[in-house]
């Protein structure tokens, strides 16, 4: 394992990013056509959601790739595409990768009697025709997310902080999409708002996840792609868009598991990980003297 910095990366340069990104994604669904009846229903809600949602997904790779190019040039943009390269992981990530998210979400559902009234072999093509459209279209937010920001963010700070920003920025990203479908549903805007607010828990528990994914396997955009696609297309399984309480005791358990048995990696600064760069490069050297 090692923490995936990338240090050409800038404050200035993060804070051009998270600006830009959020933004320019809220005014495009503020502005682009019009709010969200309140109260029109759970499928009107979901049709509003998903033709914003289909827009805003490019926009963290659209402007981590032009603020690069802007900022470094094309040379270092070239850097972050590679990372698309990055498969050849071992089987243990992808197990992880593609049986967690369904995991954490299923067995809470099961419980509380919240899954979709369909044969299993429906349930599942209906997953895996969820699966492949996400995969194809969630690179627009991985890129920008794990293959750019995450990297950058480390470079500054510990993996647990970087963590902690991305997940929040993340969510707060989604806030205008996610207030629109809970007030087309429920008609009531300040319990839209609360559960927007309230799905950031989401984004950062599993920003933890992903972090502890990305910096075992060389921050590979695919792999983040595969537990993002994997996470989201479960959901469509499920009867209700509520948060169930369960489901995110479950998964803040595993995320808390998953942090303690790698505080040395999560709580490791980025001089303390520049010092082991080095002294690995000199045990290197030594050993080339050596042959």
């Amino acid at each position: 394992m090692r923490i995936v910095s990338d240090r050409q990366v800038s404050i200035r340069e993060l804070v051009t990013f998270f600006t830009v990104t959020l933004i320019l994604s809220a005014a495009y669904v503020l502005l682009s056509g019009p709010m969200v009846s309140p109260g029109v229903g759970y499928d009107k809600a979901l049709s509003w959601y998903r033709e914003k949602a289909k827009v805003i997904i490019w926009a963290p790779m659209l402007f981590a790739l032009l603020t690069v190019i802007l900022l470094r040039g094309m040379a270092a943009t070239l850097e972050i595409l590679k990372r698309l390269a990055i498969w050849n992981v071992g089987l243990k990530w992808w197990l992880v990768v593609l049986l967690l998210p369904p995991a954490t979400i299923l067995v809470p559902a099961m419980i509380e009697d919240n899954i979709a009234q369909k044969d299993i072999a429906d349930l599942f093509v209906i997953w895996l025709n969820s699966f492949l459209f996400l995969f194809a279209i969630i690179i627009g937010e991985e890129l920008g997310w794990r293959g750019y920001a995450l990297p950058g963010l480390q470079a500054h700070m510990t993996p647990f902080m970087a963590s902690l920003i991305l997940g929040v920025l993340w969510g707060v990203w989604h806030y205008p999409v996610w207030f629109g479908l809970e007030y087309g549903i429920s008609g009531d805007a300040g319990e839209a708002f609360l559960s927007a607010v309230s799905r950031t828990t989401i984004t950062v528990t599993i920003g933890f996840l992903l972090t502890w994914v990305a910096n075992y396997t060389c921050a590979s955009i695919v792999i983040a792609m595969v537990y993002h696609a994997a996470n989201n297309a479960t959901m469509r399984l499920l009867d209700s868009t509520e948060l169930s309480v369960l489901y995110c005791v479950l998964l803040a358990v595993i995320a808390v598991v998953v942090v303690f048995f790698n505080r040395k990696m999560f709580f490791a600064r980025p001089d303390e990980d520049q010092n082991r760069d080095k002294k690995n490069l000199v045990y290197r050297n030594n050993l080339r003297g050596y042959r």
